[in-house]
């Protein structure tokens, strides 16, 4: 499958002939347009007035059948959307939803680490570290210097249970033990409730996009509804169902902090959302609330000039106030993030339990190297207790992760929000009301064709130009 062009140049005097393949058209404006991508400079010189035209809604993944194995075997259950076009880049998989019931949630760590918090070989070689600690204290204590008495190593003869030969060495094990049992119950309740409040947190970040996406999608409703379906509002629909769309990508890009910067820009003006002129009047910090601002003054003009009543024109500005409710900050530090002394604490008691036990089993496995003459290292039970210190380390280190790797779920990651397929699907919404004599039903009888070209938003005839050449 070819893969789209995105960027495809316009010729000047003829804006409607394209010099490049087209399988997705982006936007239209008559100026040179430059932006900055990974470090790629990438320019597109287009036609004057933007036009809205299609883009995929969610796309053909353009490797087709061909998947590796991991993708056909291991990773059928996951719900994948792709789609060409992304602020983050073409085609990045993002994870919709799974099959708890056949999720292979073991294997995860080893197939698929970047949807757990094992997504980095550093997470494996931290603990790998505290593993090659306890291993060189056991080699070096467990030698006859430690042990001045002679074997046996260690016993429990005394009042506590504590060893009366080899005192030095005995007590330590003894006293790092019980240090242990205590801390781990201290441990277990902190970091529970760490790990509580960060998945909730992510919980209600993905859900207030949820609700963004809900009250998009009604503002394009009330707004098409609203608006009479007039050749001469044909621009005033378009437009206002653009700015609903640039509202909600700015939001977006405000919760992935590049709602101010050159590529939030650039990525805007190429999907068409953003026209000539138009973001240098959108105030710095708020550019989301100003397009709400020019949505709702436009309703506020409609209603002087008595095309919308004030009972319709309230409507539109209560989904208005609705959205931008939602929109506001969806990674809202003042009201969403954890007390920092809290996730401090549990990060240092999280450290101090790992090296707690870690020094335990080090010394434990000097008492039986020493006691079994240095034959421990052939026996199962050793090579278990190995096995047993790195994944326990390394669950009470990932549950502690749990607070960065779900702390921000709008990133170009797998496990994060899939907003390119989402938003292209509402936006796709946006672009049918405002043409809807294509999407009537006859019941409702004809309505005239939107043949509206003035202004700054007739993008639906270019839109079914574009795609029928296309598909030529």
């Amino acid at each position: 499958m070819e893969k789209a062009v995105l960027n495809p140049t316009w010729n000047r005097d003829h804006p409607d002939t394209l010099t490049a393949p087209l399988l997705h058209p982006t936007a239209i404006l008559r100026h040179d347009t430059h932006w900055s991508q990974n470090g790629a400079n990438h320019s597109v010189s287009v036609a004057e007035d933007a036009d809205w035209v299609d883009r995929p809604v969610a796309g053909k993944d353009p490797r087709g059948p061909h998947r590796t194995w991991k993708e056909q075997h291991f990773e059928g259950m996951l719900s994948v959307g792709t789609a060409p076009g992304g602020f983050w880049g073409d085609w990045k998989p993002h994870l919709f939803t799974y099959d708890p019931a056949v999720a292979p949630v073991v294997g995860s760590h080893l197939f698929s680490p970047d949807l757990t918090v094992c997504w980095s070989i550093s997470v494996w070689a931290e603990h790998f570290r505290w593993l090659c600690l306890a291993i060189f204290i056991a080699l070096v204590c467990g030698q006859p210097w430690a042990f001045p008495d002679g074997r046996p190593a260690c016993n429990a003869a005394g009042d506590r249970g504590e060893s009366t030969v080899n005192v030095k060495m005995c007590s330590l094990v003894w006293s790092i033990d019980t240090f242990k049992d205590e801390f781990r119950f201290l441990i277990a309740f902190v970091l529970a409730g760490l790990v509580s409040a960060t998945v909730a947190t992510w919980n209600r970040r993905r859900s207030d996009y949820a609700s963004l996406c809900g009250a998009a999608r009604n503002l394009n409703l009330q707004l098409s509804t609203i608006v009479p379906l007039r050749p001469d509002m044909a621009d005033t629909r378009a437009t206002l169902g653009r700015w609903v769309m640039l509202a909600f990508e700015l939001a977006m890009l405000k919760s992935r902090g590049n709602m101010d910067s050159d590529e939030g820009r650039g990525y805007l003006e190429r999907s068409g959302l953003l026209v000539s002129g138009e973001w240098d009047a959108l105030l710095p910090g708020d550019r989301h609330t100003t397009a709400f601002w020019w949505i709702q003054m436009q309703v506020r003009r409609l209603t002087d000039e008595g095309v919308v009543n004030e009972i319709w024109a309230a409507t539109i500005f209560g989904a208005i106030t609705g959205m931008r409710a939602k929109a506001n900050d969806m990674m809202s530090s003042l009201d969403r993030d954890l007390p920092y002394p809290y996730v401090a604490l549990t990060g240092v008691l999280v450290h101090i339990n790992i090296l707690v036990f870690t020094l335990w089993n080090g010394f434990q496995w000097a008492v039986w190297n020493y006691g079994t003459d240095y034959e421990v290292w052939s026996t199962p039970r050793l090579w278990f207790e190995i096995f047993g210190l790195f994944f326990w380390n390394l669950s009470y280190e990932a549950l502690y992760q749990l607070t960065g790797t779900l702390y921000n779920p709008f990133g170009p990651r797998r496990i994060d929000v899939a907003h390119d397929s989402i938003g292209q699907g509402i936006a796709a919404l946006a672009r049918g009301f405002a043409k809807a004599h294509a999407n009537l039903p006859p019941f409702m009888g004809p309505v005239p064709p939107n043949h509206g070209r003035g202004g700054i938003g007739g993008f639906t005839e270019r839109f079914d130009d574009l795609e029928s050449q296309a598909h030529a």
